[in-house]
């Protein structure tokens, strides 16, 4: 698993590089897009002047004529050209230097586009699609397919990673409680108490009793997590979560009674929100895409496209149809090397079973499906800490090198996609 396979540091020479780069592949598109190319004389200099212009200007300028149609042509690779060559070089003369993490799933996606732009643009052609039309095509899925992704991922996971976070108390302790027992919480602006009957022997029956805290603005759920062996799937409850309705960091939450500590509550603890900056939902380098979501953005702009431009698309999707089986392909192998996406728990005995590394993400959740919730917060933050490492050695004393064997799904789905793609 390589999450990161190198790092880029920007000054305002290596920015002026790629500057100087991309403007030059911009050019060298704008000449050759010229349906009729002239090599002598004024005519020679006036194509050059234009195909020098439309780089520098993103394509929207350029010779106007009907049958010099360069301009337009180029706007999308021009666009992307462009702004991958300024963008570094205005943040380096503003910053001075920078670092740019690559991480594999980007250069995979990269990849991707570049195969399908290699198979799709000739494909095109021969269907009767302008090579310049087909490339535009290409441009475009680049620029909103990212964008579709994070769209999908930043609706399907609002609540969990880009929501204001509520104050929250976590236990996975559990001790017999008495008819005496009660448990109070207290929020910023109220506060609600709950007695037990004594006779709770499960978290299911503790949620029950703590239902009443919703009254002071309180919400109890229990904790859980699956674990898929094989054929089965168990569902293990962990514990519960107090969480207050409001969100933020004015939401505060404490508890106290003797409820608290039998229940592993501290009562010396107040629990605060976090505001979660709306701009985190647009940092896509932090991860987190769905494939749905940029085919539907990437079809539904090819689509407006093809059909400005007066083709039947019908015809283009017969041209795209293997490409996006292919794009998988390189997809799939960004979510190996990115260690998302793991396939469910293996024997160890199995040939192609394979292990992620301490802090991959399989290894995440297979540490918390066996140690109390008192240690996420650790496990989140990333940090292995003495006891953290003493619970795991009791727990599963594998996890301290690894994750649990899985099946390596990724590897399988790269197969499928790749034979779906040659039939």
């Amino acid at each position: 698993m390589h999450p990161v396979l190198f790092t880029i540091h920007f000054d305002v020479a290596t920015a002026s590089a790629f500057f100087v780069f991309f403007t030059l592949v911009a050019f060298v598109l704008a000449l050759r897009a010229r349906p009729a190319r002239t090599t002598v004389g004024a005519a020679s200099g006036r194509a050059l002047a234009s195909a020098l212009l439309a780089s520098l200007t993103l394509g929207l300028l350029g010779s106007k004529k009907p049958e010099e149609k360069e301009g337009a042509d180029l706007f999308l690779p021009g666009a992307a050209g462009t702004l991958a060559g300024t963008l570094p070089l205005a943040v380096a003369l503003a910053r001075g230097s920078f670092d740019v993490p690559v991480s594999s799933y980007p250069v995979t996606m990269a990849l991707g586009f570049l195969a399908a732009i290699v198979l799709g643009v000739p494909a095109g052609a021969r269907r009767g699609i302008a090579r310049a039309h087909m490339l535009d095509i290409a441009i475009l899925c680049i620029l909103v397919g990212p964008i579709g992704s994070r769209v999908f991922f930043v609706a399907e996971f609002w609540d969990e990673d880009f929501a204001d976070r509520p104050a929250r108390l976590v236990t996975g302790e559990l001790s017999s409680l008495s008819p005496a027992d009660e448990l109070e919480a207290r929020t910023a602006t109220a506060s609600a108490r709950t007695a037990f009957t004594g006779s709770e022997a499960s978290w299911n029956e503790v949620l029950h009793g703590l239902s009443t805290l919703e009254r002071g603005g309180v919400r109890a759920r229990i904790l859980s997590l699956e674990r898929r062996r094989g054929s089965e799937v168990e569902h293990r409850v962990r514990g519960i979560a107090l969480e207050t309705a409001e969100r933020g960091s004015a939401a505060q939450l404490a508890v106290s009674g003797a409820a608290a500590p039998k229940l592993g509550f501290r009562t010396d603890v107040i629990a605060h929100g976090l505001d979660v900056p709306w701009t985190d939902a647009l940092k896509l380098w932090n991860g987190g895409i769905v494939f749905y979501g940029g085919l539907l953005a990437c079809t539904i702009a090819s689509i407006i496209y093809i059909r400005a431009r007066g083709y039947r698309w019908l015809v283009l999707g017969d041209v795209v149809a293997p490409l996006g089986a292919l794009g998988l392909v390189f997809g799939r192998t960004g979510c190996f090397l990115n260690g998302c996406c793991w396939g469910r728990e293996a024997d160890a005995s199995f040939p192609l079973a394979i292990r992620f590394p301490v802090g991959s993400f399989a290894w995440l959740q297979h540490a918390k499906s066996v140690l109390s919730p008192a240690f996420d917060s650790t496990l989140d933050s990333g940090r292995f800490t003495p006891d953290l490492e003493r619970a795991l050695r009791a727990a599963a004393p594998g996890l301290l090198t690894g994750s649990f064997p899985v099946h390596p799904v990724q590897l399988y789905s790269i197969a499928l996609d790749f034979a779906l793609f040659l039939v």
